[in-house]
This record gives structure tokens, sequence and C-alpha cells, in this order.
């Protein structure tokens, strides 16, 4: 195997190169050479023309623009944008990023988040009232909930998970399920 050159991913020979890093291109003689355009990451048709450009920056007339849509990472002219920042949302018209809600680093709209932000932890028993919601996550909290494994983060007197032979009600407390109880009268 041969050492292809500088900035260089793909090559046969040394002095032969096919495919270059971002930000360089393959020139006429087969060697990578550095796009002059500005956060350009391809400008395959030339040192001087870009076709694709740095996160945060679009294409236009051969250079790189910024985005001007706030917390928008990726847009594709100046009034769309195709990815939102951490913690924001693609509005249905493309045109701006929305909040998500608080301490939610992923969601599809301003109601309900799909990864929580570092320290916070999804809400998904639909019975809570923080469903769909952040909420500290608090694993060493003491659960006040009799028969309760678990309680629903930051609520220590709501269940989210009962013992083995008791079921959740609707108030998220914990009861024997009927049935074990049948069992125990006849014995």
């Amino acid at each position: 195997c041969n050492k292809c050159s500088d900035n260089c991913n793909s090559c046969d020979t040394p002095d032969t190169c096919y495919y270059c890093q971002s930000g360089y291109r393959v020139s006429d003689n087969n060697k990578c050479e550095k796009c002059l355009v500005e956060n350009c990451i391809d400008c395959r048709d030339g040192a001087n023309t870009c076709t694709d450009c740095d996160k945060g920056f679009y294409p236009l007339n051969d250079k790189c623009v910024q985005c001007s849509i706030e917390h928008c990472s990726d847009c594709s002219s100046a009034n769309v944008c195709n990815y939102c920042d951490l913690g924001y949302y693609l509005s249905d018209d493309k045109s701006s990023c929305k909040s998500c809600l608080p301490n939610c680093d992923l969601c599809l709209n301003g109601e309900e988040c799909y990864i929580c932000g570092s320290g916070y932890c999804y809400d998904s028993l639909p019975s809570s009232p923080d469903y769909h919601k952040c909420m500290p996550c608090k694993y060493d909290e003491e659960c006040n909930v009799e028969g309760c494994l678990k309680c629903v983060p930051g609520h220590s007197d709501q269940c989210k998970e009962c013992h083995h032979m008791m079921e959740l009600t609707d108030d998220l407390q914990c009861v024997k399920i009927i049935e074990e109880i049948e069992q125990e009268e006849f014995k």
C-alpha cells in the first residue's frame, strides 16, 4: 500500500488522487487543490466554484452564504431550512425553527419530546401529568407509593411501575391484582 498525497482520500499511486478530503477538489493534474471559496466543502467544478458548503451555509452563485434563519443548522436557501439545532424543530413550511419543550434536545413539534437533554429523563407514562416531557432524572429519589417499583420522575407520590402481582391505577397508585386477591381468599 502506498500513502496517498496530502488531503487525498483515495488514490492508486501517491501522485494520482481520485477523491479528495472535504474542502478540496481533484485538479487537472490529479492532485488535491484547496477550494478557494470560504466555507466551501465541495468545489469539484473549480476551486472558485462551490457546490456544497459547511454546516450553516448554502451555495449561491458559486459562493457560500450563511443561513439567516435563527437556530437553523442546515439550509438550502435564504428562506428554507432543512435541519434545526438541538432543542428546536422545523416549522411545517421550513421557514423557521421553533423551540422544543424545556430540556428537550429532539422533538418534531412543541408538544412532545423524543430525546431529553443531559440529566433529564423522558416521561413515557400516558397517565402522568408530565407525559412526553423531560423531567429531572431522580433515580435515587424515594418513592412514597406502596407497592411501587419506580415512581414518575420528579413525583414521589405517583407510580410508573408496580411490583409483581400489583397493577397501576389511573391515579398512578398500585393495587393488588384482583385475581391474586381472589386466590388468597380461597386458600
